[in-house]
């Protein structure tokens, strides 16, 4: 309950809710297009191939192609 008053103090004084709102659909933009970014079709070959990078360190360094 103390909460909820503080809340509508600050936004009685707040003069521009619409940058909050601007903020939040920024916000879910990027989150979303970073999804779809991360997830489109053809990336798994990309993924994989980065996974390989760290164990072809190791494969160097034991004296092992590939």
């Amino acid at each position: 309950m103390i909460q909820r008053a503080m809340i509508q103090k600050v936004l009685l004084y707040y003069e521009l809710p619409v940058l909050v709102c601007l903020g939040l659909l920024l916000f879910m933009t990027v989150f979303i297009a970073t999804l779809i970014w991360v997830f489109r079709k053809g990336s798994t070959n990309f993924y994989q191939g980065l996974e390989q990078l760290p164990l072809q360190d190791l494969n160097l360094l034991n004296g092992q192609e590939g």
